[in-house]
């Protein structure tokens, strides 16, 4: 991402699952995002938005909090800038 948009803003739609690695994929994320929207995953497996949204919090990051990832997408969509990307990042 930083190699191919280095001139743009990167928000990141996440959501995971609470068994995958997610710390490690936050600490990467980080790097090269601006913005981060939480999803909570359609899974009972699944790692809560809000909890989400916290941990990257902790780190230093923006994050807002959905319950779904149609919310999600529409709320990054309705929100965009000219020099804003959205990428869709769930590890399911």
């Amino acid at each position: 991402m930083n190699k191919y948009f280095r001139n743009k803003k990167i928000k990141i739609v996440f959501g995971v699952l609470r068994d995958k690695d997610y710390i490690k994929m936050i600490d990467e994320l980080i790097k090269v995002s601006d913005e981060f929207i939480t999803v909570t995953p359609e899974n009972s497996r699944a790692l809560k938005a809000e909890e989400l949204k916290e941990i990257i919090e902790e780190r230093g990051k923006r994050a807002k909090a959905f319950l779904n990832i149609k919310e999600a997408v529409e709320y990054a969509i309705n929100n965009l800038d000219y020099d804003v990307l959205v990428f869709v990042v769930l590890s399911i």
